[in-house]
């Protein structure tokens, strides 16, 4: 036979591998169609045959073949077992070394000679050491890193070459022109690395040589690292969960694309594979009227320091370029141990654009008060001793549009930017918290408790008979505007001056609330007697907004006194049987809710609401699925609801609504003015309690199919005679091939700008053309002005490990399109469509 061994000459001229010499004598000797010499007896032809061989230290070497296999007698006085045909090998784990599977077309494997004959012949089923082994022709050989136990997957370090040499006696694995398949474990993709050399050293030392690093599978990946030198470290020292996490170094790293080339490079980079082993994260690019050319990446900062991050922690290094706007750079951090968690985001650009904030010719094209703005966010969570924790808040903002316009979903979205500290006590069902807040951007509206402190309970038993409960606070408010101008707070285009407007004095305001029930329960009748009694204290001598100082008192009491009760029936049709409506069966589910409650108050020239509700919940279940394995689902919902109110408001153009556990008027003490208003940045009234006149409600669903599901909703104001809000909505699932969303909402008060209804109809859908193709689209539609909103139109494509996302879009408020390309490896939870900024699907 011929094994081809010239991919080793350079390995045994330099010596490197100290057992090839030997090979090479042996491969010399045996030509194609050459016997075996004389001197060196043949074995019998074996098939399937399973012989056992030991290392030293280590379990046997169970080896099968196939054909026939013949040894020889080197001239060191080591014998070479050689196999064609097909060779198999496995010794499992043991102590600390670990598992391996051999399996190749062509085998030598260096031992002794007489050992392999007596085990043969059954004499003995445990023999000396072999020496090394040398694998030729599709060989695999598995590494077990992980062994199988309590949970633990095994993970497998696998290597795939034509030629592969396993030294015995050192622990060593060469392998040339060879992929390394590196498993990162069940979440995670597998990393591949094709080298000209690669080396499995002893205790689980990889390195490599001229190297190609991606989590593709294939022989030439779309997106890849290179590098001249790599070493992967797995002996490492467990961390504080008893785990060993292996340790990354890269030399002269550089990132490839394929068709354009290296992108960027990098002299060293090192870090821990317990997160991704690439340095680029996320990036995407696109085309913007309003930003122009982009692009945007996010970098694993502690690798590109070649440092090893803190387990638990995650900090990336952001850099962007914005051709119309200027270069950003920023990082953002989160991090979780035992007893703390947080985050952190600093982020600095050079803007040299203005800012298009829209719905108002006065919020566009507007200039920054300087070029250089940016951002510091900081969060953190502390668990603290005696069922204490701390959470403290750090929001800095260089000026005031900076957060709308550069981070318009959280702006939307997310609560107020408030630099806070705010401790919490709680022991089973008693609570107690303070917070303190802190002006420290002067530009922004602010309205700050200096301090808060509050103190709950909930739900203590009294002689197993009442049930009592707590809430409360008292605290210190002050407003700040510095010298805002508010556009919209007169006619639409008068700027105000803001902070002529607000309170700038501290006020005290505090209010005690105590309620006790009497739970009843007569069969399925809920009867709940209830008497809440609410102190309120306040200095607050404004004009703007409550006037808790009405009949000069600073301080008065309420008390409500009334009932909630429900009844719960049902009643059973198992003849409902019906495959146009998807029905096996019908359960009608009616549960009947009646609320009543009058309030008196000490405080004069002001007359409280008593509260008069009554909802009815229905449901309709039926069972669905395949025979033997039957779900019980609900069909059908509808709860309906009424509630009367005396002294209602008129002209309330917010949806009315009654809180069950908060049944009578609400005290508190609320600013007059709430600067983020669907992100205007104008200023409104706020709502203070949850029901201020006579409304009616009711929301509705239909599971149609599996797929298919309808829903909606309706408030309608009885005092004014008019709809407050409506909304309806219609999905379709079918596994992941086609989904398509489509709804309504009508919303009375939606344009508080122009003192007008919104109503919109948005619409989505997504439709996977094959395993790597899949298109979406959404839009949003204003009915009111007869225009388009915003829309956007996104091709997905999957690749092996890594996904592409091209997406273009138009923003009506904004008066900008925008295109944008997106790649992001699989398995990352940061990643989403669209770049930072624009992205309107991401979750």
């Amino acid at each position: 036979m011929n094994f081809k061994i010239n991919a080793f000459k350079a390995a045994v001229a330099d010596g490197k591998y100290p057992l090839l010499p030997l090979l090479v004598m042996v491969m010399s000797a045996m030509s194609p169609g050459q016997e075996a010499p004389a001197s060196v007896a043949a074995t019998p032809t074996v098939d399937n045959s399973q012989t056992a061989v030991s290392t030293a230290g280590a379990s046997p070497l169970l080896i099968s073949m196939n054909k026939e296999f013949n040894s020889r007698k080197l001239p060191d006085g080591s014998d070479a077992f050689i196999c064609t045909g097909g060779f198999t090998a496995s010794r499992r784990a043991i102590n600390d070394i670990p598992g391996m599977d051999f399996q190749a077309t062509n085998a030598v494997v260096f031992y002794s000679q007489q050992g392999l004959m007596q085990s043969i012949s059954g004499n003995e089923t445990q023999l000396d050491s072999p020496l090394g082994i040398y694998l030729e022709g599709d060989v695999r050989v598995a590494v077990d890193r992980v062994i199988t136990q309590k949970n633990k997957p095994l993970l497998d370090t696998v290597f795939t070459a034509d030629k592969i040499y396993y030294d015995f006696r050192t622990g060593q694995l060469f392998i040339l022109d060879g992929v390394l398949k590196f498993d990162m474990g069940k979440e995670e993709l597998p990393i591949y690395i094709r080298a000209k050399d690669i080396r499995y050293m002893d205790k689980g030392t990889i390195q490599a040589r001229n190297l190609k690093l991606s989590n593709d599978s294939f022989y030439q990946p779309h997106l890849w690292l290179g590098a001249q030198k790599l070493e992967i470290e797995q002996d490492t020292p467990p961390n504080e969960y008893g785990q060993k996490i292996p340790n990354i170094t890269i030399e002269d790293l550089t990132l490839n694309a394929s068709g354009i080339g290296s992108l960027f490079w990098l002299p060293k980079v090192s870090g821990s594979l317990q997160s991704s082993p690439t340095p680029l994260k996320r990036l995407s690019s696109g085309l913007d009227s309003e930003f122009g050319f982009s692009i945007e990446s996010e970098w694993d900062l502690p690798f590109i320091l070649g440092i090893k991050q803190p387990t638990g922690t995650r900090t990336s290094l952001l850099i962007d370029e914005y051709t119309k706007r200027g270069p950003g750079a920023g990082i953002e951090s989160e991090y979780k141990n035992e007893d703390s968690f947080g985050n952190f985001t600093g982020y600095m650009l050079h803007d040299d654009g203005e800012d298009q904030l829209g719905k108002l010719p006065s919020r566009d094209n507007v200039p920054p008060d300087d070029v250089f703005r940016g951002r510091i966010k900081w969060q953190h969570r502390q668990y603290l001793p005696y069922n204490w924790e701390a959470t403290l808040q750090y929001n800095y903002i260089s000026d005031q549009n900076f957060l709308e316009s550069w981070y318009e979903r959280e702006f939307d979205r997310e609560s107020d930017s408030e630099t806070s500290i705010y401790l919490k006590q709680q022991d089973k069902n008693l609570a107690f918290d303070l917070l303190y807040g802190f002006n420290v951007n002067d530009f922004e509206y602010n309205y700050l408790n200096e301090p808060k402190a509050g103190l709950y309970l909930a739900g203590q038993d009294i002689g197993e008979i009442l049930v009592y409960q707590h809430d409360g606070y008292i605290a210190r408010y002050q407003e700040y505007a510095d010298k805002r101008l508010s556009p919209g707070f007169g006619p639409a285009e008068e700027p105000s001056n803001f902070y002529q407007i607000i309170n700038p004095d501290r006020t005290s305001f505090g209010v005690s609330r105590h309620e006790l029930t009497l739970p009843l329960n007569l069969g399925a009748f809920n009867f709940v007697p209830t008497v809440i009694a609410t102190g309120v204290l306040s200095d607050y001598e404004g004009t703007n907004g409550f006037d808790y100082k009405s009949g000069e008192k600073d301080s008065f009491g309420q008390i409500a006194y009334g009932f909630r009760s429900s009844l719960q029936f049902w009643k059973l049709d198992r003849s409902v049987k019906s495959d146009a409506f998807n029905l096996d069966g019908l359960r009608h589910i009616v549960r009947p809710e009646l609320s009543i409650f009058q309030t008196e108050t000490t405080m004069d020239d002001f007359q409280t609401q008593d509260i008069y509700h009554f909802n009815l919940n229905q449901r309709w279940q039926t069972h669905r699925g395949p025979e033997g394995n039957k779900r019980q689902v609900d069909v059908w919902t509808l709860n309906t609801g009424i509630t009367h109110v005396t002294n209602e408001v008129e002209n309330s153009d917010l949806p009315g609504r009654y809180i069950y556990s908060r049944p009578e008027y609400q005290y508190s003490f609320e600013p007059y003015a709430n600067y983020d208003l669907y992100n205007l940045g104008l200023t409104s009234r706020r709502q203070l309690n949850q029901s201020m006149h006579d409304f009616i409600n009711a929301d509705w669903s239909w599971s149609i199919s599996d797929t298919v599901d309808y829903a909606g909703g309706v408030n309608h104001n009885l005092t004014d005679s008019e709809l407050s809000s409506l909304d309806n909505s219609l999905s379709f699932a079918h596994e992941s091939l086609v989904r398509y969303y489509i709804g309504h909402r009508y919303l009375a008060n939606g344009d508080p700008l122009y003192d007008k209804a919104a109503q919109y109809v948005t619409a989505g859908a997504s439709y996977q053309l094959n395993p790597k193709y899949t298109v979406a689209i959404s839009t949003q539609y204003d009915l009111e002005n007869n225009a388009n909103a915003y829309s956007q139109f996104v091709i997905l494509r999957r690749l092996p490990g890594w996904t592409t996302a091209f997406s273009c879009g138009w923003d009506a408020t904004r008066d900008s399109a925008s295109f944008q390309i997106s790649v992001w490896p699989d398995n990352y939870e940061k990643a989403a469509i669209g770049n930072r900024r624009f992205t309107r699907m991401a979750p």
